[in-house]
Formats: structure tokens, C-alpha cells, sequence
């Protein structure tokens, strides 16, 4: 049986690696959303309805 030794270092580096590939995947889908007119009502209008719903449970 071999036990694979796991250090900080190649847990961070991991952690790292998914982080940027996370990033990278989001930017794909904004370019998409913001170069496609339609996308870009379709997301903003419910997060705009969402934000002024929030500010107003606050208050």
C-alpha cells in the first residue's frame, strides 16, 4: 500500500489551480453575456429586481 504524502505546499498549489481555472470560467461567461445584447437584459433586469428587493427588507 503506498500513501501519497499531501503537504501544504501541494494543497495550496491545488487550491490555487482550481481558483484560477474558476476565474477563467466565469470571464468566458461574462464576454458571453455582455457581447450578446439580449443576455446582457436578461441577467441585469433580475439582478437589478433582486438588489432593490434586498434594499428594501433592509430598511
Amino acid at each position: 500500500m503506498v500513501i501519497a504524502e499531501i503537504t501544504l505546499t501541494s494543497v495550496l498549489t491545488d487550491i490555487g489551480s482550481v481558483f484560477t481555472s474558476l476565474i477563467g470560467y466565469v470571464s468566458n461567461i461574462c464576454e458571453t453575456i455582455v457581447s450578446n445584447p439580449l443576455l446582457l437584459i436578461g441577467f441585469c433586469i433580475p439582478f437589478a429586481f433582486a438588489i432593490v428587493s434586498f434594499v428594501k427588507r433592509l430598511f
